[in-house]
């Protein structure tokens, strides 16, 4: 069993990953990262594309992957058009979701060359004759004719033999034993700067259910990139928001206040519907987070955004809206111009991070040149239905407000109501206290899981459907291979008294209520602690609507918890949930996945 956080050690990263240090001298920042001096405000203009790529296989994979990039090329001078710096692409967008079903040359045929950034290429003028470069030159082109930063996320292949092709003179990949194709494949964000050059490639550490891939093995440095705007961005892809690198590391330990976010996500209920965990993420930790999604919600797949954690005042830009199609939003972003942050860089993260371990997965035992149909004949590369997940489809359900969305660009919506896939989680081993209905008086209810952590909750009953405080600590996703180790203090919308019908809207939505004021307050054992608030058709309340204090307190019962609240004035129409997700990472069991808070 892992020791638990130290009470010296859980108020300091509380305070870095909360961005609550406000008063650190501004240092340079390693010169790799190209960054300035300065603790000054600034200002640019972020873009985020939902896109729903074009997949048709009777010209081949080069097509598809021509086709998409031609599509997100003009959606980047759309975004141009509006002011636009940077522009960030979804997970899977050249590719579609299907890879793992693929033949051998099927699958290549959807593989990008990608050059090393440190070479300087400018694929758009680099004479590199076809096939699988199209995606960076068309898109390295746009990023030269727009003056713009563009992420894309690109199925690659690196070189790892003598003896293939290799266009861009890359050094040869030796990360690990090569396969007989003689290249590795990765999930890879790629960013262009204005003049077209490559200046950073980020390969995916946290695969899910990515047998084609085998993650990065790169430092995370890697994922961190510095604009001429004066603002330095991390970069990750989809589950790896869950995991400490390379995010929430490049976050607490250089300082940055700004996310590129590649996703394909899968929306789970209680607690991982995308706008609401992504905006949770932003808000916890104060950084600004563009999240770029992949549009099927057949398949699960909806939501992006540009959330401005660092300001609970500012509105939410962000779209979940099953029948928006491909759509830009684009939104002034106020940021910090580049520093050092909170911590030397030149500090061995390990001292903060002690027992981290870099990858959530790995595809290490797949064999790149074998028909992954033969090894993973029904996998869902991004959903299972077995053990803890069940489908529902709800038209009804979706956001995608014009007055959340300044500048927002509407394109490719559809006539016809599109079906939401949303998967519940099985909360049935969740504590949980049925809540009074109705009446005016103060009420107060506390839930403990059997491990003796304890939700509390004071709260004024106005309305008069079930509501259920819960509480939990310990794994989930126990059915697949990664084990999540989270805390979670909630009240949630409930058909019955049954825990397990809990947000299940699947049966139908009830009529119009209202829940209360309330305080809700649990002592974690994690400072990485995540505040949602989510209405039942599946909007985001405004951050402004309720208060989560960035600086929780070490509580006086044991100095290895920190005390956390969320509270409201006002009552909360149409709740779905609200509550605290606390990851504890170095409770994560199963090795290559394990990390800490």
């Amino acid at each position: 069993m892992e020791p638990k956080l130290s009470s010296i050690f859980a108020l300091l990263l509380t305070l870095a990953a909360a961005l609550y240090c406000q008063s650190a001298t501004p240092e340079k920042l390693s010169d790799d990262f190209g960054a300035v001096k300065g603790r000054q405000k600034v200002k640019y203009v972020g873009a985020v594309l939902e896109y729903e790529p074009y997949i048709d296989w009777k010209d081949g994979g080069e097509e598809i992957v021509r086709e998409n990039s031609r599509i997100i090329a003009e959606y980047a001078a759309d975004a141009k058009s509006q002011g636009a710096d940077i522009i960030i692409a979804p997970e899977y967008g050249l590719t579609g979701l299907e890879m793992h079903i693929l033949r051998p040359k099927e699958l290549f045929s959807l593989m990008q060359y990608v050059p090393d950034p440190g070479l300087s290429v400018v694929p758009c003028t680099t004479p590199v004759d076809p096939p699988n470069v199209v995606a960076v030159q068309d898109l390295s082109c746009s990023a030269k004719e727009n003056a713009m930063y563009i992420v894309v996320d690109v199925a690659e292949a690196s070189p790892c033999s003598p003896d293939v092709r290799n266009p861009f003179n890359n050094t040869l990949d030796t990360s690990r034993d090569c396969p007989k194709s003689g290249y590795i494949y990765y999930n890879t964000q790629v960013v262009f700067d204005r003049s077209g050059a490559v200046i950073a490639r980020y390969r995916k550490q946290n695969l899910f259910l990515e047998p084609q891939f085998h993650s990065g093995l790169d430092p995370v440095e890697s994922a961190i990139f510095t604009t001429d705007f004066n603002v330095t961005f991390t970069l990750q892809i989809c589950f790896d928001i869950c995991f400490v690198k390379p995010g929430l590391w490049n976050v607490v330990t250089y300082g940055i206040n700004d996310v590129a976010m590649s996703t394909a996500w899968v929306d789970v209920l209680p607690f991982f519907l995308a706008p609401s965990f992504q905006n949770a993420w932003s808000r916890s930790f104060g950084v600004n987070l563009l999240v770029s999604g992949y549009h099927n919600p057949e398949k699960s797949k909806l939501g992006s955004g540009i959330y401005q954690g660092p300001s609970d005042a500012r509105e939410i830009t962000y779209i979940s809206d099953p029948d928006s199609g491909s759509r830009l939003l684009v939104s002034e972003v106020e940021t910090y111009a580049s520093e050092a942050g909170r911590f030397d860089p030149d500090t061995d993260s390990r001292l903060l991070f002690p027992e981290v371990e870099t990858y959530a997965s790995e595809a290490g035992r797949f064999d790149q040149d074998t028909d992954s149909r033969l090894l993973f004949p029904e996998v869902d590369t991004h959903a299972s239905e077995a053990g803890r997940f069940f489908r529902v489809s709800r038209k009804e359900h979706g956001r995608s407000n014009s007055s959340h969305k300044p500048f927002a660009a509407e394109e490719h919506s559809r006539e016809q109501s599109r079906n939401l896939t949303v998967y519940f989680d099985d909360i049935s081993m969740y504590a949980n206290v049925p809540l009074v209905h109705d009446g005016n008086a103060l009420q107060r209810a506390e839930a403990c899981h059997d491990d003796g952590f304890c939700c509390s909750l004071s709260y004024y009953p106005t309305g008069k459907l079930n509501y259920s405080l819960v509480a939990f600590s310990g794994m989930v996703m126990e059915h697949l291979p990664y084990h999540i180790y989270n805390q979670v203090c909630a009240v949630l919308w409930c058909q019955t008294d049954d825990v397990n019908t809990c947000t299940h809207v699947e049966e139908g939505l009830p009529e119009s209520d209202t829940f209360g004021a309330f305080k809700l307050s649990a002592p974690f054992d994690t400072a990485c602690v995540y505040p949602s608030l989510v209405h039942r058709n599946f909007s985001l309340a405004e951050n402004s609507l309720y208060s989560f204090p960035y600086n929780p307190q070490l509580t006086s019962s044991t100095e290895d918890e920190v005390l956390f609240t969320l509270s409201t004035g006002d009552p909360v129409t149409d709740l779905l949930v609200t509550g605290m997700f606390g990851r504890w990472y170095s409770r994560d069991d199963g090795g290559n996945h394990t990390s800490v808070c």
